[in-house]
Formats: structure tokens, C-alpha cells, sequence
């Protein structure tokens, strides 16, 4: 690999704008188009741009197919998407999806002359996230303007060895991309067998018990209902003003702070966050410590994701803690399984400008309690998946260090 790397180093590279290499950047619908509930065309967002894939989320509202023709942008296979307002840097490869681009998706349609995957890891490089990110508009919510995209300087190679570098890089990505179907995999089995023991009540046994009324409905004779904070420690996470931007960092050796935008991308476990607090940060302003283990849940804005920490972290205030109390027989996964497929919709709205609910809210969720020998079974039967899932998620975040220390050096 070593002598590769000197190889492609050696090639000439020259000087070149980002507006050059495209035949078209523009961005989606400056608007908001008719959705239709009924509809099968997604209306795409920044958002839902996510690891080089347009993500459809369960919050991603259609369009019909009137709208889609009437909004619909001239897109390419191959063409590159990039997330320009609000969240900012966000990548996909557009593969054909019928789709409606908002204007925080902007488009790069690029030349034939040009490897569109090897300009997908220009603007993956740190360099160009960089630059975003330092020329962005906005105080609260940042902007990338069009024409600081095409005026974006990067030195580039000929088209064979784009082609080999893309191709290098590629490889990690595919490798990836199958460790994160495995994972999805793993976590449909997971929910599956949740579903049909406490859901469907086909556990073990099942057919020699009685079922009796609760509030939840019929259950299993033995079985009890409860509160959520009757089972877990429900703590609320803080931000510090966000004007004085020395509580915040990007320095590792500070601690990491959970936002829902971490919680979107960062899977079953989360162990990383794009922003962290500084130690003066966490005691200036009593911000709560989540434990390791820990299940976390938004219950602000986008409500109902879920993630279990894999070390001490923190959190903003759209996001809850759920610590399982002492002497419990419930375990962070049984809760992660409930709460992944729990009827967000049913706690209201406490907002007018956007969908949230209190932590009291949270705090009363009722839940079903299993008898404690049901809880161990299934205890020995998932715990194999989560620990599966945990390290190949831990191998895919090796695999991404390596192809972006690689494309350091190539790109």
C-alpha cells in the first residue's frame, strides 16, 4: 500500500475549481410543496442525506407524483448530494431514487470527464468539510451558499488515477455498507423475537398462562404495569448558552455531547458525537453524567430515537437518560426494544411550534413488566445480538478511521 501511495503521490495533479468539474450545482425547491400522506415520492432534506445514501426516515413527508414532476431536478446516477443548510457536509450518491431535493439538498452533477466518486472524497475530505464549515452563513442555523461551492480550489490528478483512488476508498465503504446490513439484520431477528414474546405473548410457557386486564389491555397472569420511571433513574440533558462558544469543542479529550443529530447517524450504540463540552462547561452548568449502558431517547422535535451509550457522555435537552434503577430485572436492551417500536404519536404535543413532549411525559410511560424468570430467558437469547451488533459497529468505526486516513493522503 505504501509504494501505492508514493505511486499515485507522484502523479501530476492540477489546480481546479469545484465549479469546473460540474456540468450543474444547484439546489432543491425553495419552498414547501403539497405533501400527500398517500403519496410515493419523498420530499429529501439535508437531513436525509446520510454515509453516502439518501436516508428515508419515518418524519420524511411525500409528495405525489404531480408535485414530484412538477419539482423534480435534472439528476443523474452518480450525481453527488451535499447538505447545505442546517445541518452542513452531509453526502450522498444519487442512485436513481424518485425523489423531491429541498433547498438544504444541494446537487453536483459531474462531467464525464471527471470520476464522480473520486469528487465524492474530495467533498468527504476533511479539508473540504473545513472550508464549509469556516465559510458557512448564520449564526444559529448555517448556510453554504452555491457560489462558495464552485469556488472551492482542490488539486486533482487524470481520470485513471481518480479512478484507482476512488476505488481504494471504495472498497472501505463497501465493506462497510454490508457490516451495516449484517447489523440491520441482527436487530430485525432482535425485534422479532421481542415482538412475538411481549407483544404477541408466544414466549415460552405461554400456552399454560392466563391472560388478565390491565390498563395496557389483556397480559400475561403475573405480569404488571408501570411507569417508566418506575423502573429507571430519568434524567435531562442541558446546553450550555449556546453565544459563548467556549463551553464548546471539538477536542476529544473533552466529553462527548449527544445531539439528535448524533442519534440519527450514530446506530445501536452510540460512541460518537460531533460536538463536546468543555469539564468547566459540565460543573458551570450541572449537566448531567450518563452513565455507560445508558438507553437514550428524543423526545423533543424528532421524538423516538434511540441509541445505548457505550461510555460516560452528555446530552442537550431534546434528549432523556433512562438508568436502570438498582435491584431491577429489566436490562438496557429490553428497553431499547420496547422504546425503538413505542407509539411516540400517542404522548401528544406540548408545542405549537414544533413536536416535543415534557419529561413528566416521558417519566409516565406505562410499560409492561414480564415476570422475572421470562425477563432472564430472554436475556440469554438477545444478548448475543447486541454484543454482534456492538462489535461490528465498533469494527465499521475502525474501518471509516482508516479510509479517512487514507484519504487524507491520497485525495
Amino acid at each position: 500500500m505504501s509504494k501505492l501511495l508514493e505511486q499515485i503521490n507522484r502523479e501530476h495533479r492540477q489546480e481546479i475549481k469545484l465549479g469546473d468539474i460540474a456540468s450543474r450545482i444547484g439546489d432543491g425547491l425553495h419552498g414547501t410543496p403539497h405533501y400527500n400522506d398517500l403519496g410515493s415520492f419523498p420530499f429529501i432534506n439535508g437531513n436525509n442525506l446520510n454515509n453516502g445514501y439518501i436516508s428515508i426516515k419515518p418524519e420524511t413527508r411525500m409528495v405525489d407524483e404531480v408535485e414530484y414532476i412538477k419539482h423534480k431536478k435534472e439528476l443523474e446516477v452518480g450525481t453527488l448530494l451535499l447538505s447545505i443548510n442546517g445541518t452542513i457536509g452531509n453526502l450522498a450518491k444519487y442512485r436513481g431514487e424518485r425523489c423531491v431535493l429541498g433547498k438544504s439538498a444541494c446537487y453536483i452533477n459531474v462531467k464525464k470527464e471527471f470520476v464522480s466518486d473520486y469528487i465524492y472524497y474530495v467533498l468527504l475530505d476533511y479539508r473540504f468539510q473545513k472550508h464549509i464549515e469556516s465559510n458557512a452563513n448564520g449564526s444559529t442555523i448555517k448556510n453554504v451558499s452555491l457560489a462558495q461551492l464552485r469556488d472551492y480550489t482542490f488539486n486533482i490528478p487524470n481520470w485513471e488515477v481518480q479512478k484507482r483512488i476512488a476505488e481504494i476508498l471504495s472498497a472501505y465503504d463497501e465493506k462497510i455498507e454490508n457490516n451495516n446490513k449484517i447489523i440491520k439484520n441482527l436487530e430485525t431477528v432482535a425485534q422479532t423475537i421481542f415482538k412475538e414474546w411481549f407483544v404477541n405473548f408466544r414466549f415460552p410457557g405461554y400456552e399454560k398462562i392466563k391472560m388478565v386486564e390491565s390498563e395496557m389491555g389483556k397480559i400475561p397472569e403475573g405480569w404488571g404495569v408501570t411507569n417508566l420511571d418506575t423502573i429507571c433513574n430519568i434524567s435531562i440533558g442541558r446546553t450550555p448558552p449556546r453565544q459563548e462558544q467556549k463551553w464548546f469543542s471539538r477536542n476529544p479529550k473533552d466529553k462527548k455531547w449527544i445531539s439528535i443529530k448524533d442519534l440519527g447517524v450514530g446506530g445501536i450504540f452510540i460512541s460518537k458525537t460531533d460536538e463536546y463540552l468543555t469539564r468547566e462547561a459540565v460543573d458551570r452548568f450541572n449537566i448531567p453524567l450518563i452513565p455507560k449502558n445508558t438507553l437514550v431517547v428524543s423526545f423533543k422535535l424528532t421524538m423516538g430515537k434511540v441509541a445505548i451509550t457505550t461510555e460516560e457522555m452528555l446530552s442537550n435537552e431534546a434528549i432523556a437518560h433512562l438508568v436502570i434503577r438498582e435491584n431491577m430485572s429489566m436490562f438496557t436492551e429490553y428497553l431499547y426494544l420496547i422504546m425503538k417500536i413505542y407509539n411516540y404519536d400517542s404522548l401528544g404535543s406540548t408545542s405549537s411550534i414544533a413536536t416535543a413532549v415534557n419529561s413528566k411525559t416521558i417519566k409516565n410511560i406505562k410499560i409492561s413488566c414480564p415476570e422475572k424468570e421470562i425477563l432472564g430467558e430472554f436475556k440469554k437469547k438477545i444478548k448475543p445480538f447486541f454484543k454482534m451488533m456492538n462489535a461490528i459497529q465498533d469494527e465499521n468505526a475502525d474501518l471509516k478511521k482508516l479510509r479517512d486516513q487514507l484519504l487524507a493522503k491520497l485525495i
